[in-house]
C-alpha cells in the first residue's frame, strides 16, 4: 500500500491530536494549561516539518505521576519519524515519597537520641552531685572520727561505716564510667608510676575483707620485671579492684593468687585465679556484657551491679590489650588480661616518697566557698592544723566580698550553689585576679564539668568525696610555689 507524505503527515498529526486529547483530558479542563501549550507547539512544529524533542519531567509528574517523551525527527524538510514514547514513573513517584518521608524519621530519630543522651548526661550529672555529697560527709567524717582516741569496737564500727561508704562510691563511679565509655569521653593517660605500688595499694584496700572471709593472697612477680612503666596506673588500678573484688566475693576460705609477667617489651600480662565457685560455660558467656552477672541468683547472694567486668573489658581494649575468663563451675576462676605497658627507668620525685606528709601545706590564709554544712566541717576538720587562717562563704556572693576585703594565698571553690555559684563567682575572680589559685571541690565528677572548671579559669578540679592525699598535694603544689 503507498502513501503520500502528505498522508503520514495527517495521520501523525491526527495521532498527536488524540494523544493531546488524551492527555489533555487527564490533566486539566484549562486550555491555556502548560500541556495544552507544549502539544499545540508540538504539533505546529511537525506540520513545519521541524525537528521536535520535548521532555517536561516535573511538570507532567505533579499532574500524572507520570512521564511522556516526544520526539519526531525530520530530514531535509522531511518528516521521517515520529515517536511517542510513554512511561508510568508512578512506582518511582512512590519510592521517593518513601525514601523522604524515612529521611525525614531518621532525622526525627537522630534528634530523640541526642536529646536523650543530653538528658541522660544531665541525670548522671545531677545523681553524680546529690549522691557524692552526702558520701563525702560520711567519708571524711569517718575520717576525722578515726583521728580520735576510739575503743576497739568504736573503730571496727567506724571502719565499717567508712567501707560501706566507699563501696557506694565505687559503684557511683562505676556508673560514671560506664556513661562516659559509652559517649566515647573515657581517655587513657600515660604517666610515669611503680606497678608494685599500685598492686599494694589495690591489696592494702581489700585487707579487711580478705580478713573477715578467711582468704590468703599470693602475690608473685616475674623476676624481670622492673618497678617503673609509663601508663594509666588509675585505671589499671580500678581493673585489678574490679577483678580482685570479683575473687574475693566467690571465694569462701580460699586462696587467690595474682601472678604478674612481662610478655614481651612491651606488653605485660595479670592473672588473677581463685578457688571460688567457678563459672559454667554459659555463665562466662555474659560475664564482660553491661548489667550482667552470672545469673539472678547471683546478684540477690552476692550483690553489685554487673558492670565491673564490662568497664574492666572496654578499659584494657583502650590500653590495646584483651580480657578473657578460664573457668570450671565447682573448681574456681582464672581472669587474664594483657594489656600494652612501656618499662621505663624515669622516677619521679613523688615517686620516691615513702609516706604522704601533711606538713608539707603551711599556708597563712585560705578562703573556702561551700554551701553544705557537713562539708564546711570536713574541710575545716582537715585543714585547720595546717592552715593559721581560714575564711567560709556560703555561696558565690559572700565569695566575692571576703575576696575583695581579703588577701588569701588560695580559694577552693564548690560549683553549685545558691545565689551565685562557682562558675560565675571565678569569673568575676579572675576580672580582678588572674593569679590567685581556684581549687574546684565538685560532687559532679563528669568529664564535661572539669572542662568547664578550666574554661572559667579554676587551677585544678578536685571530686568530691575527697581524697586527703590530692587535697593536701594540691595545695601544697600552689601555696609554696608562690613563696618560692
Amino acid at each position: 500500500m503507498r502513501y503520500s507524505l502528505n498522508t503520514i503527515k495527517i495521520f501523525i498529526i491526527i495521532l498527536f491530536v488524540l494523544i493531546y486529547s488524551i492527555v489533555f483530558a487527564i490533566t486539566t479542563n484549562d486550555k491555556n494549561s502548560r500541556v495544552e501549550l507544549l502539544l499545540n507547539q508540538q504539533i505546529a512544529n511537525l506540520q513545519n516539518n521541524h525537528l521536535v524533542s520535548y521532555t517536561n519531567n516535573k511538570y507532567l509528574e505533579e499532574m500524572l505521576h507520570e512521564y511522556i517523551w516526544i520526539n519526531a525527527l525530520a530530514f531535509f524538510g522531511f518528516l521521517l519519524l515520529f515517536i511517542v514514547i510513554y512511561l508510568n514513573i508512578k512506582q518511582r513517584v512512590t519510592l521517593e515519597k518513601i525514601v523522604k518521608e524515612r529521611t525525614k524519621e531518621l532525622e526525627r530519630e537522630k534528634n530523640r537520641a541526642q536529646n536523650a543522651t543530653k538528658a541522660k548526661s544531665q541525670f548522671l550529672a545531677n545523681m553524680s552531685h546529690e549522691i557524692r555529697t552526702p558520701i563525702n560527709g560520711v567519708i571524711g567524717m569517718s575520717h576525722l572520727l578515726l583521728q580520735t582516741k576510739l575503743t576497739k569496737e568504736q573503730m571496727n564500727f567506724l571502719k565499717n561505716i567508712d567501707n560501706s561508704a566507699k563501696s557506694l562510691l565505687r559503684i557511683i563511679n562505676d556508673i560514671l564510667d560506664f556513661s562516659k565509655i559509652e559517649a566515647g569521653k573515657l581517655s587513657i593517660e600515660k604517666t610515669t608510676f611503680n606497678l608494685k605500688k599500685s598492686v599494694s595499694s589495690v591489696m592494702e584496700s581489700v585487707k579487711f575483707i580478705v580478713q573477715e572471709k578467711n582468704i590468703r593472697i599470693h602475690l608473685k612477680y616475674e623476676s624481670n620485671l622492673k618497678d617503673y612503666f609509663c601508663g594509666d596506673s588509675l585505671r589499671i588500678s580500678q581493673i585489678l579492684t574490679n577483678l580482685l573484688g570479683n575473687a574475693i566475693k566467690f571465694t569462701h576460705n580460699g586462696d587467690i593468687y595474682i601472678t604478674i609477667k612481662k610478655i614481651d617489651e612491651k606488653r605485660l600480662r595479670f592473672q588473677i585465679k581463685d578457688t571460688g565457685i567457678g563459672l559454667s560455660e554459659e555463665q562466662q558467656k555474659k560475664l564482660f556484657k553491661s548489667f550482667s552477672q552470672a545469673d539472678g541468683s547471683t546478684t540477690r547472694k552476692y550483690g553489685g551491679t554487673g558492670l565491673g567486668l564490662a568497664i574492666s573489658k572496654q578499659l584494657v581494649e583502650l590500653m590495646g590489650g584483651k580480657i578473657w575468663v578460664e573457668s570450671k563451675e565447682g573448681f574456681g576462676s582464672s581472669f587474664i588480661f594483657e594489656i600494652e605497658l612501656q618499662e621505663t627507668d624515669f622516677i619521679e620525685a613523688d615517686e620516691e616518697k615513702t609516706e604522704f606528709d601533711k606538713n608539707i601545706l603551711n599556708a597563712n590564709k585560705i578562703l573556702i566557698v561551700e554551701d553544705n554544712l557537713t562539708n564546711q566541717l570536713v574541710l575545716l576538720g582537715l585543714l585547720e592544723d595546717y592552715v593559721k587562717e581560714i575564711d567560709i562563704a556560703n555561696n558565690g556572693k559572700e565569695a566575692l566580698d571576703l575576696f575583695k576585703s581579703g588577701k588569701y594565698e588560695l580559694i577552693l571553690m564548690d560549683l553549685q550553689m545558691p545565689i551565685m555559684d562557682g562558675y560565675e563567682a571565678t569569673k568575676i575572680i579572675r576580672e580582678i585576679d588572674k593569679d590567685i589559685p581556684i581549687i574546684a571541690l565538685s560532687a559532679n565528677a563528669m568529664t564535661e564539668e572539669v572542662e568547664k572548671t578550666k574554661a572559667y579559669g579554676m587551677n585544678e578540679h578536685l571530686a568530691k568525696p575527697i581524697d586527703v592525699e590530692k587535697l593536701f598535694t594540691t595545695l601544697s603544689k600552689y601555696i609554696n610555689s608562690n613563696k618560692k
